[in-house]
């Protein structure tokens, strides 16, 4: 009876603790959970490299960073799971996504198994940071930017190094015989470009002569050129597609309206310019529409706004689209 009893006990208790752990389990499976587990595990691999904390709280240090380790492995081999479950198992392993997983899993056990040291085993931790990537819509819309620019950054880049190499190869002429140790090879010449090319400015190698000088503000400008350039096309293809998005997200709400179904996107876009011109029917009947919102479902509204299309697709010439004739009561 004892034996019965314990069975019938550690089912409620399993219960029991699947109801109270609930919220953790959904926290951790949350953004905001996984952004948390990030932030602690790349905080305890920075405070590994201090020795002084390191001495301290090595257990505690260790085992955050074990207790982050496992969770990711869980995360990646739910993912994983998930895409063999649906067909995509080979697409998940060599999409971003699965890859970001597997190097946040493997590295640091690889590197503990060779035989490497904490300290240094540990440093691959930093590539958890690549987690931030992978679920952020905003990194796909840059890469998409860079996608449909990557001919003018191209072009910008090929600015960059021919300004790069000439300007490399002209200061190394002009300063080699004034500062041999600074500029008397081509490499430490284009050290020298790079640095002042890109308007960083270290001061450990400068021109001392006059020609020198003139070469180094005429790379400085060309520099901020450059980046400008760069910034400039970068802003454009942010803005293109965020208008891109923009102009979708609109569609698709246009497309739902009952009166917009059976038309096709010409025959749409004409009928919101026929409308449009009317300016005084469509805040008339927009603010119908409103009103009825406010108090009827939404398909109260659209039918407000789409007797509106209506009333002013007759005042108009019949238009022919898709064999029906629009500007006309349909029958």
């Amino acid at each position: 009876m004892a034996t019965e009893g314990a069975r019938v006990k550690l089912p409620i208790a399993l219960t029991n603790l699947a109801h109270y752990t609930a919220p953790l389990r959904r926290f951790g499976a949350s953004s905001l959970g996984r952004m948390f587990v990030l932030a602690i595990g790349l905080a305890a691999m920075t405070a590994f490299t201090v020795s002084d904390l390191q001495k301290s709280a090595d257990f505690w240090l260790s085992a955050c960073l074990w207790c982050c380790l496992a969770y990711f492995a869980v995360e990646g081999y739910v993912r994983a799971q998930a895409a063999l479950q649906a067909g995509r198992g080979r697409n998940y392993l060599l999409s971003a996504s699965g890859i970001v997983d597997l190097v946040a899993i493997f590295p640091v056990p690889i590197a503990l198994a060779c035989g490497v040291a904490q300290p240094t085993a540990w440093l691959w931790a930093s590539l958890w940071v690549l987690k931030l990537a992978q679920n952020s819509p905003g990194f796909a819309q840059l890469a998409r930017v860079f996608v449909l620019e990557a001919r003018p950054l191209a072009s910008v880049l090929a600015l960059f190094l021919i300004v790069l190499f000439l300007s490399s190869a002209a200061m190394h002429v002009l300063e080699r015989d004034e500062q041999p140790a600074a500029f008397g090879s081509l490499p430490q010449s284009l050290w020298w470009a790079v640095v002042t090319l890109t308007t960083t400015g270290y001061g450990d190698e400068v021109p001392r002569t006059h020609l020198g000088h003139l070469l180094g503000a005429v790379v400085m400008i060309c520099g901020i050129a450059t980046f400008g350039l760069w910034t400039g096309i970068l802003a454009t293809g942010f803005a293109a597609e965020s208008r891109r998005r923009n102009f979708i997200q609109t569609w698709d709400l246009v497309s739902k309206v009952p009166f917009f179904q059976t038309l096709d996107p010409s025959a749409i876009a004409d009928a919101l310019l026929r409308l449009l011109d009317d300016r005084a029917l469509w805040e008339r009947r927009s603010r119908e529409g409103i009103e009825f919102v406010a108090t009827h479902t939404w398909e109260h509204a659209t039918d407000e706004v789409e007797a509106g299309l209506r009333h002013a697709l007759r005042r108009r010439e019949p238009v022919e689209l898709r064999g029906l004739r629009y500007g006309q009561p349909r029958e």
